[in-house]
């Protein structure tokens, strides 16, 4: 909807508005990956994955990287679902799900396999 997709675009800035445009698209893959496993609206899984980044002003590149994620559906990666900067925070919670792969500050995890 109109409404999760301003929600999503504030979350991607606020937590990747520093990075490259390849970072702004690992955040928002993280998010798709997160709306349909679970279910849920933007702003469910910005409560339920703990998202604290937001940012009102949202950049061009920003804009473009969740319509790619979600408009045109060119995720990055089909299982990631979490992420975290090592440089702000330690988590071993996130060091003990799958490494999938470290774009700008951030370090991205997907579930292990079954």
């Amino acid at each position: 909807t109109e409404a999760d997709r301003e929600t999503l675009e504030h979350i991607v800035e606020g937590e990747a508005g520093g990075e490259s445009y390849e970072g702004k698209l690992w955040v928002a893959t993280c998010l798709r990956n997160a709306m349909e496993k679970d279910g849920l609206t933007a702003e469910q899984v910005r409560v339920s994955y703990q998202y604290s980044g937001w940012k009102e002003n949202v950049s061009e590149e920003t804009e473009r990287s969740v319509a790619e994620v979600f408009e045109r559906g060119n995720k990055m990666h089909d299982s990631v679902l979490w992420f975290y900067a090592p440089k702000l925070c330690e988590s071993a919670w996130h060091e003990s799900q799958q490494f999938v792969t470290e774009i700008g500050g951030h370090r991205f995890f997907s579930p292990w396999e079954e």
